[in-house]
């Protein structure tokens, strides 16, 4: 703490005001951006002990750095608290690798938005401090050495983007992980295991979702293909140990490899197959905003499940692919479409079937 009593020193020889638990600064480093010379020293506190828990890093930052040249870029609001700390040297390099244990303290920036702290070196396990970060958007713990579980913490939390890649967390994925507005969620390549859970995809704002290498098991969630309708999206998920039936609206690409040693053969033996096709009955109808519309097909062939309005014009395209033997479902999401009546059209080689479902907002 010596190089922080030496600012607080300085500060009372310049002679500048500032409130009570502030100090000034004259001088403001290239690398801060804020709209005044006074800053939080506990927030300053914070980033003294991220500099003094990191000197036996491979690459530490030089002795005597000030808190506030610390990471190549910090941003303060007008109220002299931490908004912004980017420490990520994979986005922009750093004479210096962060590491060590995180904080405790670090759940006292209670008014930061960005903490973006992946590609360095830190251990041990997530504190559980977190939780006090209300204002937190964007996490990012990637690409460390971080051990223990995905603390339950976090799931209290409203964030946009979520990163925990690349580290060593085990244990389950906790069910809301993100809350209901997360953009983005990157947990491939730890140790985690357990099932998805169904309510882990509760929202429709997730557009990226990586679990990949990890030893995940059971089955993947059918709620998963509720965002094939809402716009472009990508979950990744190959490299795990997810059984068989995989949901049809995942790619080859995103299934990939799955260890299925440890599945159930009762399972696969007691799945029917259909032996006709169908166009079964949607539900819920009346439905908002999103239905869930299940058809059977008998054999591999090309299947087109289309949406018109009551004048037979074309509103949206859900299926036009090849499929396999089974029981299918898709989704249609009637956001951004009145209400009303809808027909549901299914064809494939010489069937064809249609029904009217119901949009009520």
């Amino acid at each position: 703490m010596k190089n922080l009593f030496k600012i607080l020193f300085l500060s009372l020889i310049w002679g500048q005001d500032c409130d009570e638990g502030y100090v000034w600064f004259s001088n403001i480093p290239e690398t801060v951006e804020s709209e005044g010379n006074c800053f939080h020293e506990g927030d300053l506190n914070v980033l003294q002990l991220m500099i003094n828990n990191s000197q036996l890093t491979s690459n530490p930052p030089p002795n005597g750095l000030p808190p506030l040249e610390l990471c190549y870029l910090q941003q303060w609001n007008s109220s002299g608290r931490l908004q912004d700390l980017y420490c990520n040297p994979i986005f922009s390099p750093m004479d210096y690798i962060l590491g060590g244990d995180l904080p405790e303290e670090i759940g006292t920036l209670t008014e930061i938005d960005d903490l973006w702290l992946g590609g360095n070196e830190f251990t041990g396990s997530i504190p559980t401090s977190i939780i006090e970060l209300e204002s937190l958007e964007n996490l990012d713990l990637s690409s460390n050495q971080l051990t223990g579980n995905i603390i339950t913490e976090l799931t209290q939390l409203s964030l946009d983007w979520l990163f925990l890649s690349d580290n060593l967390l085990t244990g389950s994925i906790p069910s809301g992980l993100g809350g209901e507005g997360c953009e983005a969620m990157f947990l491939n390549d730890n140790l985690l295991t357990g099932e998805l859970s169904f309510d882990m995809f509760g929202n429709n704002s997730i557009r990226e979702f990586d679990v990949s290498n990890n030893s995940l098991i059971g089955l993947i969630p059918e709620s998963i293909c509720e965002y094939t309708d809402v716009g472009p999206r990508e979950f990744l998920l190959f490299n795990n140990k997810f059984c068989l039936p995989f949901p049809d609206c995942l790619s080859d690409e995103e299934i990939g490899y799955q260890d299925t040693s440890e599945c159930s053969e009762l399972s696969n033996l007691e799945i029917s197959y259909p032996t006709e096709y169908s166009l079964n009955k949607s539900y819920p109808n009346p439905f908002n905003p999103t239905i869930s519309i299940p058809f059977s097909v008998p054999s591999y062939n090309l299947v087109s499940i289309n949406i018109y309005d009551l004048k037979g014009r074309l509103i949206r395209t859900l299926v036009d692919d090849n499929y396999n033997i089974g029981n299918h479902i898709v989704y249609w999401n009637g956001s951004n479409y009145s209400s009303g009546s809808y027909i549901v059209k299914m064809k494939s080689g010489d069937y064809s079937s249609s029904q009217v479902i119901t949009l009520v907002k």
